[in-house]
């Protein structure tokens, strides 16, 4: 039941982007183009981000990708389990053979190992902060899915087969929280794409066959209440069915997690693209997760006393596939990009 407070809270939010839509204040909030031609660095000809999105409202796609609003319930479940996900994920980093955190975090495809393993961080508060990256990356997907789900039945009317209604009847409870929270006023007296807080979110983020399947299980998941490690390991394969992902005659955006990232280089409160050199940072946190999520669903911790070469070779060899650069993969070039804002911000030192 909500409360007077949540109701306040979404007439502010109404009211924030309730005058964007108003021709006569032209405050859309978009992609700034003189970003690029400032450019020195060549850091916004190498991310492409202002091109991607180009003409659209960075501060609402930001906005999409926050984490868990306190009448989110679904989502705030969601925030938790990833939570757990890396946690357990990290403290099997310890139990590794003495090789393989080696391997793990060397970022090129050849046979020279680099000098510096995966290890658990000493700070926690730095493990949190890195977790919530992906914690806003796993609502951002379940919001634009859920999202993508109402656009097309808004569009292409009833759905086609019962499957697909199944699915939709357990994403009412779940969609119906993202809509009380951002439709406005003004969707009365305008078109329901002007109004449509996540257009370009749904527009802009492209999800494969098998991505939309573990989409699916992990919003049945929530419905049914199932448990911790039953859901744990659909979240695991909800992310790991984004890593996996073949980019071979792709284009990077394709992925979402190459979208994602750009969306964490959105300044949603400044309406403007981080730097390399300060987003780095960022980056870096996200790619710890998806590493110890990559070597937790390649060698997992719980039969890691039973493992053999043939499990180590098949690690190195996925490796190869999808965690280092040139593999044609979403990793390969956040990795790279990686590389470019950490080089930026050391000359911003120097």
């Amino acid at each position: 039941m909500e409360t007077v407070e949540d109701d306040e809270n979404k007439l502010l939010r109404d009211q924030l982007f309730q005058g964007v839509d108003d021709a006569n204040q032209k405050r859309f909030e978009i992609a700034d183009s003189k970003t690029e031609k400032s450019d020195k660095t060549g850091w916004w000809s190498f991310v492409q981000w202002p091109l991607h999105f180009g003409g659209r409202n960075i501060r609402r796609i930001a906005h999409a990708s926050r984490l868990p609003d306190r009448n989110e319930k679904q989502l705030q479940r969601v925030s938790e389990i990833v939570s757990l996900m890396i946690k357990q994920a990290v403290d099997g980093l310890s139990s590794l053979h003495d090789d393989t955190p080696y391997w793990l975090r060397t970022a090129n495809s050849t046979e020279r190992v680099g000098n510096r393993p995966m290890v658990r961080l000493q700070n926690e508060d730095s493990l949190d902060r890195y977790i919530s990256y992906l914690r806003r990356f796993a609502c951002y997907l379940l919001r634009v899915y859920v999202a993508q789900k109402e656009r097309e039945m808004r569009e292409g009317g009833e759905s086609d087969g019962g499957d697909e209604e199944s699915v939709n009847n357990n994403e009412d409870d779940f969609a119906h929280e993202i809509e009380n929270e951002e439709e406005s006023e003004s969707r009365q007296t305008t078109s329901s794409e002007e109004t449509d807080m996540m257009k370009d979110s749904c527009e802009l983020t492209k999800l494969g066959l098998r991505q939309k399947e573990r989409l699916d299980e992990m919003l049945e998941s929530l419905e049914l209440g199932e448990n911790d490690n039953t859901q744990i390991q659909k979240m695991s394969a909800l992310m790991m069915s984004m890593i996996l992902q073949s980019l071979k005659g792709y284009d990077r955006f394709d992925s979402p997690i190459v979208h994602f990232a750009a969306v964490l280089g959105i300044v949603e409160e400044e309406n403007r693209l981080r730097r390399g050199d300060e987003y780095s940072y960022m980056l870096a946190g996200f790619m710890y997760c998806v590493r110890v999520l990559f070597v937790e669903h390649t060698l997992p911790a719980a039969t890691r006393g039973e493992q053999t070469a043939e499990d180590i070779d098949r690690f190195l060899e996925l490796r190869k596939k999808h965690l280092v650069v040139g593999s044609y993969s979403p990793c390969s070039f956040l990795i790279k990009m990686l590389g470019y804002g950490k080089t930026m911000s050391m000359q911003k030192i120097n």
